[in-house]
């Protein structure tokens, strides 16, 4: 299975070097989606997954994507939603539980970008395609906190969260900055978190550690079709392939 994972979604591409890396225009987003579809890809949602794991890895997963979003900026709620709810494809955003209604000011080179708030976090939750994980309390750099610093980031972002968002909220966890350690992991995995993700590429397979989930980070240069028509071939082979030796 492949896992996508996206950032910024907006028509203002002036951002620098840096921000292009992490952002697709909505048009972008339309042609990942159609051109997955179009080689037979299924875009399914990360609930899909924590429904009943044994059960899923018995099903055809070679074919099968889950997108998620890091940070929860507003401009998911304005541009990328639109396209969800227009192509029905499911998402789960990544949301830092203790800057809702914040910015990015963990990332100094990064032109100001706000983050959703609760509201609109909510707000983002009815059309039933969108759901929500955590990105941490304060997107620290988590393998420079002390054990007891570590779990009271996550239980703290995952109570927020899951108060704030009910049913709408998943007991997943995607890393800060992709950065972890071995403690780290140890500390996801004392959490309530279910699942871990990162920002090393590969498959998610059945024997991917739970808190070790690989993914394709999707950037400007994604949104031209035959540029990511070309990767999400390349990948399919390859995850079905790996898939087939897992077995």
């Amino acid at each position: 299975m492949i896992t996508l994972c996206l950032h910024h979604v907006s028509t203002a591409t002036e951002g620098g070097a840096k921000y292009r890396q992490f952002l697709i225009t909505p048009k972008g987003l339309t042609w990942v989606i159609r051109s997955a579809r179009a080689l037979g890809m299924e875009f399914i949602s990360m609930a899909d997954v924590l429904r009943d794991p044994q059960a899923f890895w018995q099903t055809n997963h070679a074919n099968k994507i889950v997108m998620t979003y890091d940070d929860g900026y507003e401009n998911f709620l304005t541009y990328a939603l639109p396209v969800h709810e227009r192509e029905g494809c499911p998402a789960t955003v990544f949301a830092v539980a203790g800057k809702i209604s914040g910015s990015n000011d963990w990332d100094p080179e990064m032109p100001y970008s706000p983050l959703m708030s609760l509201e609109q976090m909510q707000q983002a939750t009815r059309s039933g395609l969108i759901t929500f994980g955590s990105h941490s309390l304060l997107h620290s750099r988590l393998q420079t906190l002390t054990p007891d610093e570590l779990s009271r980031d996550l239980q703290q972002s995952h109570q927020i969260l899951a108060s704030g968002l009910g049913d709408s909220y998943l007991p997943v966890l995607a890393y800060p900055f992709g950065n972890y350690s071995q403690g780290v992991v140890d500390g996801a995995k004392d959490s309530p978190n279910k699942y871990a993700f990162t920002i090393k590429r590969g498959f998610w397979l059945p024997t991917t550690p739970s808190h070790e989930v690989p993914r394709f980070c999707v950037g400007f240069q994604d949104g031209y079709p035959f540029v990511f028509f070309a990767k999400c071939l390349r990948n399919r082979i390859t995850a079905a392939i790996q898939s087939a030796r897992s077995h």
